[in-house]
């Protein structure tokens, strides 16, 4: 496998498909399966950046959200937090949201009560109503008409960036949005701490992630971000970072990492809450079993529209679909597949990403993930996908797709 996939990333770095990209595939007890990283950290001048290794960090973007669910779940072992609780029980404003119905003639908008109260389980399925603004139009265009900035979750870190009215009564249907951000702030409201504090105490410390914080770590002296061209070229954008001292981390998106924190923190939700090695424990076995991978949406409503990507905002994401084809559902974590992929993972995996094309699985059946992380913009890169569809195949000894998104992989791209 290691040759096999030596190869691919290697080419595909070497040629500046890709800008700095590792990637990682373990067992249950921690054996590394395939490890590597390839190219530079900043793929527009190689003179002016380093080797991407295990221990660069990146931006997490929405790989934060795991960590954030279980900083929860930590909380409802201990009898602090009901997934049937009101959200406005913990966060007052949360009953002051109204959902937005439209725009009249002069495009001003158009705002109601809700109809039902948000609960900690809708949060956790992205079932509140909550949106981004760079995959919902109707909120792109309230941000526009209200005078806000567009996509500034984690560059402004202002609490008003998270108040965008809600798209849909709470409970009504699925769509992909803050609420893992507004769970963050539950998760403040109990434990009277930062999010950023609670989850170093709680589970970057105890598991030994260094790496792993709020902030670039020490010692790194730029970071960056590539953005994609329509010409397939590579363009690093430096200034694309969290705000260092924002007023709200959002859950949903704060943290950097790198593929040695990332993986360590992954194998320990695959053994069922606890690492292998260290014998750290974050969660109890019943936890990770009832709430991470057992599917969740359908104690609140139908699984249509999980894994569908329309993007409103092409420079930061294409349109697309992770595992096209396939039954998905949402646990309290991450989306689910109640039936196995037919190039590789098993029935009831778990997996996620990050806007800046980082993908993971954990196939607790198998027990074994996969890790891909990457630092490139839009979402959905083919390169990016192509490559972590290649891990995935090579990890259950299938033969690599003959095109890019070839179908019966784990992504798929499409146009307009």
């Amino acid at each position: 496998m290691k040759p096999r996939l030596d190869e691919a990333f290697t080419s595909a770095a070497k040629v500046n498909k890709v800008p700095g990209i590792a990637a990682v595939a373990m067992n249950k007890s921690g054996e590394v399966l395939f490890k590597g990283a390839y190219g530079n950290t900043n793929a527009s001048d190689s003179s002016d950046s380093a080797e991407m290794t295990a221990d660069t960090p990146m931006l997490l973007f929405s790989c934060t959200k795991i960590f954030t669910s279980v900083a929860a779940l930590q909380l409802v072992e201990q009898g602090k937090l009901n997934l049937e609780d009101l959200v406005e029980k913990y966060v007052p404003s949360m009953a002051n949201m109204q959902v937005l119905e439209g725009f009249d003639d002069d495009g001003k908008p158009q705002l109601r009560p809700t109809k039902t109260k948000a609960t900690i389980l809708q949060l956790m399925t992205h079932t509140t109503g909550f949106t981004y603004d760079f995959f919902n139009p109707e909120t792109t265009r309230y941000t526009q008409a209200t005078g806000g900035q567009l996509s500034t979750y984690g560059a402004v870190g202002s609490r008003e960036c998270f108040n965008t009215p809600l798209a849909f009564d709470p409970g009504a249907r699925f769509e992909y949005g803050m609420n893992t951000d507004w769970l963050g702030f539950v998760v403040e409201a109990i434990s009277n701490m930062s999010l950023d504090q609670y989850i170093s105490k709680h589970i970057t410390e105890p598991l030994g992630l260094k790496n792993t914080s709020a902030h670039v770590p020490n010692g790194v002296a730029q970071l960056y971000v590539h953005h994609r061209g329509e010409d397939g070229s590579l363009t690093a954008n430096p200034g694309l970072q969290n705000a260092k001292s924002p007023e709200k981390y959002g859950g949903g998106h704060y943290l950097y990492s790198t593929l040695n924190d990332f993986s360590t923190f992954l194998l320990t939700i695959l053994n069922n809450g606890i690492h292998p090695g260290s014998g750290v424990r974050i969660l109890s076995e019943k936890s990770v079993k009832e709430y991470l991978f057992t599917d969740q949406i359908q104690n609140v409503c139908s699984s249509t529209r999980i894994g569908a990507i329309h993007t409103a905002n092409p420079i930061l994401s294409n349109n697309g679909e992770l595992l096209p084809g396939l039954e998905k559902g949402w646990s309290c974590g991450f989306m689910l597949n109640p039936e196995g992929s037919p190039k590789g993972r098993s029935a009831m995996s778990g997996s996620w990403a990050g806007l800046a094309n980082l993908y993971y699985f954990l196939d607790p059946i198998k027990g074994m993930f996969g890790l891909t992380m990457s630092s490139v913009l839009p979402f959905l890169d083919a390169e990016v996908c192509h490559l972590h569809d290649e891990l995935e195949r090579a990890m259950y000894g299938h033969d690599s797709a003959q095109e890019i998104g070839e179908f019966g992989g784990n992504w798929g791209v499409t146009k307009g």
